[in-house]
């Protein structure tokens, strides 16, 4: 007799299954599994092989009805016969402890038959119910709390509503709770005709709900978005008309009368309400007071300035001096005191580059920084930068910069010295992160209403959920991925910066292993001619000295 799983091209209809599937003969004997039954539970393909299913079920704990059964209670027959094929069990759930991960199956048991409805033996089918089993454990758990949650919930929503009926304790309970929370609260429905708050709201402001909503409160404050991305209060509330996903901004409250200055975290959040005429759902607006974290937040920026400022000083006579040096005493400096002096002039570029960039990222955070306009050609100024970096990215790296404008001359209004520092850091970062003997590209394109600059490397790429991370200040997402190429976190969040100040736009792809791509694109300035003197136009620069500033991070 020739049995099913004999036949050719059984054993790939099987690994077909998401699920395990493990045959047997009538004797309990394995005589076929697929690859999910290994790759679950051994690297050895062949590790069920002329075992007994026996074996393998008292491998796992095995739950019937709710209740796990030990070792002495385990009978596979009879828990066999009578709960899966007399189908007396609902469920039978086994469990096993698989790399330190408890694992959990569903039990299916079906008769193997042949065409002429001979039973050959049975088919054991396991279904991975881990992540539904634990979620319905956490489910079970939390049922009651789930429970007490809505009803609370759906008190405060109706409170209202329910004016005519008395408040039972369960409803007090509940506002207890809401008026010891420390974040003011605002609760309005889609009609604003029920607008309440609870009294850490009253506690911080001066105004009522139904004013803050109204924006009549702006007569006696003036509002400032605080966030990287401003937005005025007036279109952060437009989100009340409709129901909208959670929103959440930082703004900067000033009173206009006694000058006293607060920071809140503002959240906005739409919540379903029951079902009653014309409320279809309510607003929640939750106000933290984050003035204290902002004011220590502040009192770090300006430590950081402070000593910036100090250091810039010092370290700028240390490298003047060192030049002098070199220049002066040059045929007394040996082989080796060179080294030392190279040492000595790289980690002081070094410094200089860390404490520049912390001043430019606070001013362009504070505000006090503007674009300086200068009319130059971008396309020279593009192609000296690059010329003075492939120096050092040739250097021990054999990495080469290529350059690729579609115009060979582009003369624009515009800051030359913030396009400088963004080029500049989009290249040390570029190459950074970049292994020996690859390319990275520059690429320039100019049209007529603005440019579009792209900076792409063939390094180690970022990881897809650390994209959004890769401007914030002191961030460095490659940093286990690349421990020889560390550096300070600021370049990223300057140029993000930069280009915010001068009205542009980035945007970036990467793919590990691949390479990471810059994509930033400007308009250009429109200046009339009396804005700008003669002095202003620049036709050359020598740059080399700030590209050594720059790079003097890359190599040690």
């Amino acid at each position: 007799m020739q049995f099913f799983y004999d036949i050719e091209g059984y054993d790939s209809i099987i690994d077909s299954f998401n699920d395990i599937v493990i045959i047997t003969d009538l004797k309990n004997m394995i005589r076929s599994y697929n690859k999910r039954a290994y790759e679950f539970f051994s690297f050895d393909q062949d590790f069920l092989k002329d075992k007994s299913i026996i074996d393998f079920m008292k491998s796992f704990e095995i739950k019937i009805h709710d209740k796990f059964l030990d070792e002495k209670e385990f009978d596979f027959n009879q828990i066999l016969m009578r709960n899966v094929l007399q189908g007396h069990a609902k469920t039978i759930v086994l469990k096993k402890t698989f790399r330190r991960k408890e694992l959990f199956f569903k039990l299916g048991v079906y008769e193997h038959k042949i065409y002429n409805e001979d039973v050959i033996g049975r088919i054991y089918i396991l279904t991975d119910i881990t992540e539904i089993y634990n979620a319905y454990k956490d489910l079970h758990k939390s049922n009651d709390l789930m429970k007490q949650y809505v009803i609370e919930m759906k008190g405060i929503m109706d409170i209202r509503q329910r004016t005519n009926k008395k408040k039972d304790n369960h409803v007090i309970h509940v506002n207890n709770i809401i008026n010891n929370l420390h974040e003011g609260i605002i609760v309005v429905d889609n009609t604003f005709t029920d607008i309440s708050c609870n009294d850490a709201y009253n506690n911080l402001f001066d105004f009522t709900p139904r004013q803050f909503i109204s924006l009549k409160f702006l007569d006696r404050y003036k509002i400032e978005c605080i966030s990287d991305v401003k937005k005025d209060i007036r279109d952060f509330l437009k989100n009340l008309r409709h129901k909208s996903d959670k929103k959440s901004e930082q703004f900067l409250f000033k009173n206009v009368i006694d000058g006293t200055e607060k920071y809140f975290q503002i959240t906005l959040n739409s919540i379903d309400s029951s079902d009653m005429s014309n409320v279809k759902y309510h607003n929640v607006i939750t106000f933290s007071d984050i003035t204290e974290l902002k004011q220590q937040e502040i009192l770090k920026d300006d430590f950081f300035n402070m000593v910036s400022h100090e250091l810039r000083t010092p370290i700028t006579l240390i490298k003047s001096s060192l030049q002098a040096l070199e220049n002066i005493c040059k045929s007394e400096i040996t082989p080796q005191m060179k080294k030392y002096l190279n040492m000595m002039n790289k980690n002081s570029s070094r410094l200089l580059k860390l404490i520049n960039n912390i001043l430019d990222l606070s001013k362009a955070e504070s505000g006090y920084m503007s674009p300086v306009v200068t009319y130059f050609d971008i396309v020279v100024i593009t192609e000296d930068i690059v010329t003075s970096i492939n120096v050092h990215a040739n250097h021990k790296k054999n990495i080469q910069v290529i350059f690729e404008p579609n115009v060979e001359e582009a003369y624009l209004f515009f800051d030359k010295d913030m396009y400088e520092k963004i080029l500049m850091n989009l290249l040390s970062n570029a190459i950074k992160f970049t292994p020996n003997n690859k390319f990275v590209y520059v690429d320039l394109i100019v049209k007529d209403t603005g440019f579009i600059l792209k900076v792409r490397d063939q390094g180690i790429g970022i990881p897809g959920d650390k994209l959004r991370e890769v401007f914030d200040k002191f961030i460095q997402v490659n940093s286990i991925l690349s421990r020889d190429a560390e550096g300070s976190g600021i370049g990223l969040s300057l140029v993000k910066k930069f280009v915010d100040i001068l009205k542009g736009k980035i945007t970036l792809e990467s793919k590990l292993g691949v390479g990471t791509e810059f994509v930033l694109s400007f308009n250009k300035l429109k200046i009339d001619r009396h804005m700008y003197n003669v002095d202003d136009l620049v036709i050359s620069d020598d740059i080399s000295g700030r590209v050594d500033v720059y790079f003097s991070d890359i190599y040690p």
